[in-house]
């Protein structure tokens, strides 16, 4: 199970397409948005929350961004070496943590 390797002091802030993950991880803290229910609306407080939520998940979301830009993290991996995959996600989100480091160091 993915959440079995995450200590329990860490936060995971997921999006809502993680369903039913509370039910199998209930050692670890989750937040999570609340989905619209069918023919209701979300209350104004409810919004106001997965604002906030959504807030803190963009950093995520575009480091992920970043990553992908790497053509070989978004490509299918034939390779019968066991970790050619984590290696080049890892290469790759060095790189983008170089680009990032770079572009904020001489304001490209």
């Amino acid at each position: 199970m993915i959440t079995s390797a995450i200590p329990k002091d860490v936060v995971c802030i997921l999006d809502s397409g993680f369903e039913g993950i509370e039910k199998t991880s209930k050692k670890v803290n989750i937040i999570k948005p609340k989905k619209k229910p069918k023919k209701r609306e979300l209350t104004a407080t409810q919004k106001a929350k997965n604002t906030r939520i959504s807030k803190k998940r963009i950093f995520v979301e575009n480091a992920f961004a970043g990553i992908k830009r790497f053509r070989i993290t978004s490509d299918v991996i034939r390779c019968f070496r066991k970790d050619f995959k984590h290696l080049v996600f890892v290469l790759a989100a060095g790189l983008w943590n170089l680009h990032l480091f770079f572009n904020k160091r001489f304001n490209y």
